[in-house]
């Protein structure tokens, strides 16, 4: 906590970080962060002259920046490059993009692991001995709200961080010993992260590939004797999809949309949606299980399984709805299909025209594809298999959120 005093000479408290560790005590500086920085640009050599690249010495761009430590990159140039062009991050600098269309979802940063060049999209940030990297990394992640505030110009590349501003932004700057404290403990946080963020993405890989192999048929279940279950038969989508329309005149008052969104990432929902908006006098009703597909998009993946909570929601008629014969097919295994590249490949097929609205799916022909299907004890014990499977994905992708919100609500006691 930092103590000033008003015009009449009587001390007041200034706002200081609403948490700190016990052993200390002393008062945090208020200062410039170009008080502890040196800043400096990068620079991008010829690539015309072959003299320059594919060296030695790493060369960050944006598309090099994942994670939080730098040393590597999809490109390196030579140190002829470095001496034409480019310049040098020294190891444990901080490097944070500047310029660029990613700008407006955050703002990139990290610490270089070893020296680098950065090209000119990249400032590199040189502390001196009143600052330690790590502290300074993790002060910047709790600013990402308010340096996304300070990106200026509009379109894809265009935006930019001022840093003038940056410079001038007050830190409360702790004791050396202090930052090194804070920082090994919210570094502790982010390995714990990364972990269980691997766990995730690990499961995930697993899952893609026993789909795949459960889809070739690699990998076939037994039924509960251990007998084999019969052979997988093709069936045209009509034979188990049945169209299902559940026709509603359009509400006067502000109803439930549901939209579906692309690369079968699931539908949405639109609450509160204004009647006044939509031309058609009909629409159409979906309820929880029924598969539903826009037409207008189908080509791009936009095909989903009503949630639970979407069940009364309405669409129009470029929605279709589907519910299932479950003596052939039932929606806990065909949610696991129609997310199948192949699948997906066959709905841009019957989608013809143009690009965007132009090319709208042919519900007729929908019905007339064709997949190999097995039994339905088998469907049910695929089903369950990759449901539970799912689940586990869920349970790590929660640990990671809560974990994430915990070290949020940390660096905002921290770092005021």
């Amino acid at each position: 906590m930092v103590k000033t005093e008003n015009k009449k000479g009587k001390k007041k408290k200034k706002v200081g970080p609403g948490l700190r560790f016990r052993d200390f005590a002393d008062n945090i500086q208020v200062i410039n962060l170009e008080q502890i920085a040196e800043f400096k640009s990068g620079g991008t050599p010829s690539k015309e002259n072959d003299k320059f690249w594919d060296g030695d010495i790493p060369w960050i761009s944006a598309v090099s920046m994942r994670g939080k430590y730098y040393s590597k990159s999809e490109r390196t140039i030579t140190l002829e490059g470095l001496k034409n062009g480019s310049k040098l991050s020294l190891k444990g600098s901080i490097l944070i993009l500047v310029r660029g269309s990613m700008l407006y979802n955050k703002i990139p940063v990290g610490i270089t692991s070893k020296d680098v060049a950065f090209n000119q999209d990249l400032k590199s940030i040189t502390l001196n001995d009143l600052s330690n990297s790590e502290f300074l990394y993790q002060w910047f992640s709790a600013k990402q709200h308010f340096l996304l505030s300070k990106v200026v110009g509009t379109g894809i590349g265009a935006g930019k961080l001022d840093m003038d501003d940056i410079k001038k932004l007050k830190i409360n700057l702790p004791s050396l010993p202090e930052q090194k404290k804070i920082a090994t403990f919210l570094s502790a946080i982010d390995k714990k992260i990364q972990q269980v963020s691997r766990k995730k993405a690990l499961l995930e890989e697993y899952k893609k590939g026993v789909m795949q192999q459960i889809f070739s048929q690699e990998i076939r279940f037994k039924k509960e004797d251990g007998g084999a279950f019969e052979k997988w038969e093709e069936k045209r989508l009509g034979e188990f999809l049945i169209p299902t329309i559940r026709e509603v005149n359009k509400p006067k008052s502000n109803y439930l949309a549901i939209g579906i969104r692309s690369h079968c990432k699931g539908t949405f929902q639109k609450p509160n949606f204004d009647p006044n908006k939509v031309m058609m006098e009909k629409l159409f009703e979906v309820k929880e299980n029924d598969l539903i597909v826009n037409i207008t998009f189908a080509w791009e993946g936009a095909i989903a399984k009503v949630k639970k909570e979407d069940e009364g929601g309405l669409v129009s008629h470029r929605f279709p709805t589907y519910t299932f014969n479950r003596e052939i097919a039932i929606h806990e295994y065909f949610q696991f299909v129609f997310i199948q590249k192949i699948f997906r490949f066959q709905l841009d097929v019957i989608s013809p025209g143009g690009a965007g609205r132009n090319r709208v799916m042919s519900k007729k022909e929908f019905l007339k594809l064709k997949w190999e299907m097995p039994s339905v004890p088998e469907q049910k014990k695929i089903a369950n298999f990759l449901i539970t499977l799912d689940q586990r994905i869920k349970k790590v992708s929660d640990q990671i959120t809560q974990m994430e919100n915990f070290k949020k609500g940390l660096l905002q006691q921290m770092f005021v």
